[in-house]
């Protein structure tokens, strides 16, 4: 079975990267490849790390405009954004678009990352060109 590959982001605040290294850590089917504290960096360690996923503060997305960038530079990779409050998050991807993650809680944020990788027209009831 192909590991979903994860990069990590220098997140804020620090315990957000952690609380995900440990959920991440806990699956089989995932695994960290990375983790950038430098988000000038991001880029080149994702296509160096072939990430599949790459995990985002959900501040740093917003405000860094940081989501077109990394889909432009990187199109086939996931984008997990994750406030660090733990109360919303959401899955960007350029085929599909931005998606909401209802209750962000550990297994609905897995589980929409999963589907979101393996299947991820069916992950949606959206109709987006890919």
């Amino acid at each position: 079975m192909k590991k979903i590959r994860i990069l990590l982001t220098n997140g804020r605040p620090r315990i957000m990267r952690e609380v995900m290294r440990q959920f991440i850590g806990r699956q089989v089917d995932m695994e960290i490849v990375g983790e950038v504290l430098d988000l000038s960096a991001l880029v080149r360690t994702a296509q160096e790390t072939a990430a599949d996923v790459i995990v985002v503060a959900l501040e740093d997305a917003v405000a860094l405009g940081l989501g077109s960038h990394l889909l432009a530079e990187c199109p086939e990779v996931t984008i997990l954004a994750l406030a660090s409050q733990g109360n919303a998050a959401f899955i960007e991807q350029l085929c599909l678009g931005r998606l909401e993650i209802a209750e962000p809680s550990e297994a609905n944020v897995l589980n929409a990352l999963r589907h979101a990788i393996q299947d991820p027209i069916a992950y949606t009831t959206q109709e987006h060109p890919c």
